[in-house]
């Protein structure tokens, strides 16, 4: 004999689970309390304006992303420019695209800094494969000139960065 009430039963047992769970994760601080949703979503919109613009030769929509500290930099325009003419001579196409944490710091429980690493693999139309890196400070409350994009470095088949927004005086990380 069947029991008309076990499904209705059953989902709302599963449906209380399920807030059950998401009050927890939200309380235990793994689900946003210190930012991180907010994070996530940046990134994914960091990337996918950073393809686009570079996609699009927009070197204005580019600059707009980097931080106020490299906007300084008089030859910032004319690096985004290299880059996007690369990607139009070698008629690039993502192959993979990634972002990771280059690391945080915390203030009772909310981020001060947190930087973002992002990976886009590419390839030209003759098989050529490059990298784009990028590094962009999403929180910095001891620098806030630095919140941006810091630099864009493009590097070739054998790691070897043959274009980038630094200036002479920075320095490169490995």
């Amino acid at each position: 004999m069947k029991h008309p009430a076990l499904p209705v039963t059953l989902l709302k047992k599963s449906i209380t689970g399920a807030v059950l769970f998401a009050v927890i994760l939200s309380v235990t601080g793994c689900f946003g309390r210190d930012g991180t949703i907010g994070i996530y979503a940046h990134n994914r919109s960091t990337l996918k304006k950073l393809i686009n613009y570079i996609d699009e030769n927009d070197t204005e929509g580019l600059y707009d992303l980097f931080s106020e500290d490299k906007k300084s930099d008089k030859s910032l325009m004319e690096r985004l420019d290299a880059v996007c003419d690369l990607w139009d001579e070698e008629d690039l196409t993502v192959k993979k695209k990634r972002s990771t944490s280059g690391g945080g710091a915390y203030d009772h429980g909310k981020y001060t800094y947190y930087e973002t690493r992002y990976y886009i693999n590419v390839e030209s139309s003759d098989g050529k494969e490059y990298e784009i890196y990028v590094s962009e400070d999403y929180i910095n409350k001891g620098e806030p000139e630095m919140v941006g994009i810091n630099i864009i470095e493009v590097r070739d088949e054998d790691e070897d960065i043959i274009l980038s927004t630094y200036k002479e005086t920075d320095t490169v990380p490995d």
